[in-house]
């Protein structure tokens, strides 16, 4: 299942869900604080009130397999070639030898990463406050296990890749981490 994320009280809405369903052409779960009823959208409530990108860890409390991607990626090609058997995480593409969990998949669900933190979430959120290593990427990318990376070029950095020179041949994702979003260009 291809699925997302969307806390409200930050620039995310229901119509950034719409695109990347539309973009997708696949059904799409959307985790969520708010009720909002789209076309080939599934939404279900956010247990926990876990602010901004903390509420990503709730995706590990589903059942796999599963393709996690954020609001702000574009869908450039055939998406169903994110899925995959083991857990797999998008390269950094600003950090060398760091994950970005912009685009995350697997197959059986690493759930002791949502139980980790359950268990130490207040701790874990002061411990993971700084880049490389910041935000729920660097827990997840820490207590994840072995994790394995998508091959080079199917996900592009629009900044990295896209910005000057388009989008090369066999993309499939461009992610807009940072600024700006696929909607302010």
């Amino acid at each position: 299942m291809f699925v997302c994320v969307m806390k409200s009280g930050g620039i995310y809405h229901e119509g950034h869900v719409k695109r990347l369903q539309e973009e997708l052409n696949r059904d799409l779960v959307c985790l969520t604080d708010k009720r909002f009823e789209l076309d080939r959208v599934t939404c279900f409530p956010l247990r926990h009130n876990w602010e901004g990108w903390w509420s990503k860890i709730e995706l590990f409390s589903l059942t796999g397999p599963v393709v996690y991607l954020d609001l702000d990626v574009t869908i450039e090609g055939n998406p169903d070639e994110l899925y995959r058997k083991k857990f797999t995480m998008w390269d950094d593409p600003l950090f060398k030898g760091y994950y970005n969990s912009s685009v995350m998949s697997w197959s059986v669900t690493p759930q002791h990463i949502y139980h980790k933190f359950l268990e130490e979430g207040q701790t874990l959120k002061r411990n993971y406050r700084r880049f490389p290593k910041g935000g729920d990427q660097g827990f997840i990318s820490d207590y994840a296990g072995e994790i394995s990376s998508y091959k080079p070029g199917l996900i592009r950095s629009y900044r990295n890749d896209v910005k000057k020179n388009g989008i090369p041949n066999g993309t499939v994702v461009v992610a807009y981490h940072g600024r700006p979003k696929p909607w302010e260009v």
